[in-house]
């Protein structure tokens, strides 16, 4: 605001003397805290987190429950609002969570000596020891009170505030104090601080709060500055390139999620304040973000395990969710719980069809007598506990064929072949740990662990051929990670490598070679709907997707930027992982323009010649797939904008299908035809009218 005025300098003085003729009566309470650019600067200190600014600023009126309220917003956040009732001299803090309520009275002008007042809920309680008119550095007069008490000398300036500690002072921090610096309005300043006020330019400097957004099409990206309060901008695209223009266009040479960063700056402030946030160049997004409903709170989500798209469960470490509609709506299930003083903690769960699971438990502060295998026979509706003398378990396996497998208590395995009643233990020679295990048919089970003993204890890949009595144990290279992995048989199998990598074997565990997805970041789940479909999840967002049984992946997701921690694939259409926030995103199926497969991807996919007719369209476009790839019944076609945005979705196809386009609006579309989980045909029209 100032900065308006210094170009109108005839103006300034006769403003200044149009508001110091005023008397004290003539404005009220409410004129003077909100005049014009008024703006208060304050910090507090806390011995142990440091200093903070408190400044505020008079931002507006709004209206609110039928009363007139003063905004107030930091000026370190000027998102934050407070909102301020103002009744003859008293002035009211409200909630904006609970604008109707009274308030808390933070200051009383009308007050006379003697009289008494608590400074908020938790402040000490003071007499009015001096009332009288200060006269401000423009000249103006104001009402002041001085209140004191044991150890207390407040200082109140109408229309400024508490011009010892600020407009809002936190009384109730024994571990910390206040200080006001200064106060200004459009006239300029109103009192300071001398000891302080060289902190009163940067504590009055609006904080700038970073933000954009981004259209891209194809390979180029218009990214436009969303920030409040900056007037120096720095663009880094994630591919190398910057820019310092306020809302740049940037081109890249491929494919990619790449993280783009804003750096923005305030000429009155020294810091430099950033935001970073995915943008999807050609990349499939595909990941769609949902809460559970009800929201699960106070603990976290453990595992999922879906057998459909519909049908799952959601393992939380104290509770267990199942859902029957695809994750809209969830029933809490009943358990066991352990006796006092043992706590029960529900760690994995595996259902082999959509009656019959079991859950691993860990147990906490327990006599080691306790039971940590839940068994199901009902869908959930009730479950029982099973092996007597189990304490902590973290994997635990059912089969088809009535075996069972649970590890990780006492360097063993606990047996089950009758279904999971009954259980016994049996013992694995040299086993520090085992992390995972999966189930390849008959009495094979293959796991990943750690033979030996702390600190000497070395990752190994381990085999069983007749279910436990026997082990061979493969030492593995030092991969940081060995929590999950997928065989598709004997032989093949994707495992999780260190940071940036995927490792595979082709020769049942002998050998492990890695396979680089160019990110540095640590996948933590892997799952397979097929020996063709596959996903892996991880940390800041990572998701891959593979549809060649990993001979390539593609990245996915480039908008969630948390940690995934477990993941379930039950289709080659569906998959669903799970958040370290308790969040749940589930695998939304779509395409982008040509640039968004990769070079991989674009090599290995099927083909079918793809015929769209008239090109330009008008009202209908005829879709044809040269015989012998005529369109099928399954197969599903999807229209996309230039952006990358779905927009039409056709199934039940036939040999020729006719696709209403009137809808659309003029511009360029690519549609895709998918076959079984693969893209089948794609191709590019026109609807101009």
């Amino acid at each position: 605001m100032m900065q308006r005025f210094t170009t109108t300098r005839a103006i300034i003085p006769a403003l200044l003397s149009f508001l110091t003729c005023f008397s004290v009566g003539a404005q009220t309470t409410r004129d003077l805290f909100s005049r014009q650019g008024l703006s208060i600067g304050a910090f507090h200190l806390n011995i142990f987190d440091g200093t903070w600014s408190t400044s505020m600023r008079y931002a507006g009126d709004t209206v609110l429950c039928n009363d007139t309220l003063l905004v107030f917003e930091s000026v370190a956040n000027t998102l934050s609002k407070s909102l301020l009732f103002v009744e003859n001299g008293r002035v009211f803090l409200r909630n904006p969570a609970n604008p109707c309520a009274p308030g808390t009275l933070y200051y009383n002008f009308d007050l006379q000596v003697g009289e008494s007042f608590q400074v908020q809920a938790g402040g000490p309680t003071l007499q009015v020891a001096e009332t009288g008119q200060k006269t401000l550095l423009n000249g103006e007069a104001r009402r002041y009170l001085r209140l004191a008490g044991t150890g207390w000398n407040i200082e109140w300036i109408e229309g400024i505030g508490d011009i010892g500690n600020g407009l809002f002072p936190a009384f109730y921090d024994f571990e910390g104090f206040d200080r006001f610096v200064c106060a200004r309005d459009i006239t300029g300043d109103l009192w300071n601080n001398p000891a302080e006020n060289w902190k009163c330019d940067s504590l009055l400097c609006p904080v700038p709060i970073p933000g954009f957004t981004s259209d891209v099409v194809d390979k180029t990206a218009a990214f436009h500055d969303a920030t409040l309060h900056a007037d120096g901008w720095l663009w880094e695209f994630g591919d190398g390139q910057t820019s310092t223009e306020q809302n740049p266009v940037h081109t890249y040479d491929g494919p990619g999620c790449y993280e783009v960063c804003l750096t923005v700056t305030s000429s009155c402030l020294q810091r430099t304040f950033r935001i970073c946030q995915p943008t999807p160049v050609c990349v499939d997004p595909a990941w769609e973000l949902h809460q559970p409903t009800p929201p699960i709170t106070g603990e976290f989500i453990s595992d999922i395990e879906f057998l459909t798209p519909d049908l799952g469960w959601v393992l939380a470490s104290r509770s267990i969710w199942k859902t029957t509609d695809g994750g809209q709506n969830w029933t809490q299930q009943n358990f066991p719980e352990a006796q006092a003083p043992t706590t029960r903690i529900l760690r994995k769960i595996q259902m082999i069809n959509a009656q019959k699971g079991i859950i691993a438990c860990g147990h906490y502060s327990g006599t080691g007598n306790e039971k940590a295998i839940l068994v199901t026979t009902d869908g959930g509706q009730t479950w029982e506990e099973r092996a007597d003398g189990s304490y902590f378990l973290t994997e635990a396996i059912l089969t088809n064929d009535g075996q069972g497998f649970a590890v990780g208590q006492f360097k063993e395995l606990i047996y089950s072949d009758d279904g999971g009643e009954n259980w016994t233990q049996r013992e694995i020679p040299g086993l520090a740990e085992i992390t995972w295990m999966q189930y390849l048919g008959g009495d094979t089970l293959y796991a990943f662990g750690y033979q030996g003993l702390p600190p000497q204890y070395t990752p190994a890949f381990i085999k069983t051929f007749d279910a436990g009595l026997n082990w061979q144990f493969i030492s593995m290279p030092q991969w940081p990670v060995q929590y999950d992995a997928h065989f598709f048989n004997a032989q093949e199998g994707w495992a999780l490598g260190k940071p940036g990598e995927l490792i595979r074997t082709m020769d049942g565990g002998l050998s492990w070679h890695p396979y680089a997805f160019g990110e540095n970041l640590q996948a933590q789940s892997i799952a397979f709907a097929d020996n063709h479909s596959g996903w892996a999840v991880g940390e800041k967002g990572l998701v891959l997707h593979t549809t060649h049984a990993g001979m390539d992946w593609k990245r996915e997701n480039c908008g969630y930027l948390g940690n995934m921690r477990s993941l379930s694939a039950p289709t080659p259409d569906a998959a669903i992982a799970n958040g370290f926030q308790n969040e749940l995103l589930q695998y939304a199926p779509g395409m982008l323009p040509n640039c968004g497969l990769s070079v991989s991807n674009q090599a290995n996919a099927p083909r079918a010649n793809l015929r769209l007719s008239p090109n330009p369209a008008g009202a209908w476009l005829d879709v044809r797939l040269e015989v012998p790839d005529a369109l099928a019944a399954s197969d599903r076609l999807m229209v996309f904008n230039a952006y990358g945005q779905q927009v039409l979705e056709k199934e039940n196809m036939n040999e020729t299908s006719s696709l209403d386009v009137s809808g659309l609006p003029p511009g360029c579309y690519v549609l895709s035809i998918w076959r079984k989980g693969l893209p089948l045909a794609r191709g590019r029209f026109v609807v101009g009218r």
